[in-house]
């Protein structure tokens, strides 16, 4: 049985590119930004491409998606942010979240081990 993957291939550790399209361990390879193919593009519902419509700017720091109470960080943000809380948040689609009241709890988790991090609020509901 072929295991799915709900990771988009364009943050596959084999296809990461910069906006430029230039692989980790080239001259000038740009970690703050990250190429999304059209193709690709193409795929992602309204709130991932609203996601990623943000972190493709922003690819080193742990982006916070707010909507209704919740926070949820996707992908690689979920796995810094379990890893760092030491905690059993579900990873559930990629993605983990916290209600709103604990914000503070993990953006000073990331700031005092020395992440950037930024919010945004979605402006599409989740489907």
């Amino acid at each position: 049985m072929s295991k799915i993957s709900i990771w988009p291939d364009f943050i596959k550790k084999e296809n990461i590119r910069d906006k430029n399209k230039r692989r980790p361990g080239e001259e000038g390879y740009d970690p703050s930004t990250l190429y999304i193919p059209s193709k690709e593009k193409k795929k992602l519902s309204g709130f991932l491409s609203q996601y990623w419509g943000i972190k493709k700017d922003h690819f080193d720091s742990v982006v916070w998606f707010g909507t209704c109470q919740w926070y949820f960080v996707l992908y690689h943000d979920a796995d810094i942010v379990n890893k760092l809380a030491q905690t059993k948040l579900k990873i559930c689609f990629g993605s983990t979240g916290f209600n709103i009241k604990d914000r503070e709890f993990y953006f000073d988790l990331l700031t005092k081990n020395g992440y950037e991090s930024s919010n945004t609020n979605s402006i599409i509901g989740i489907k």
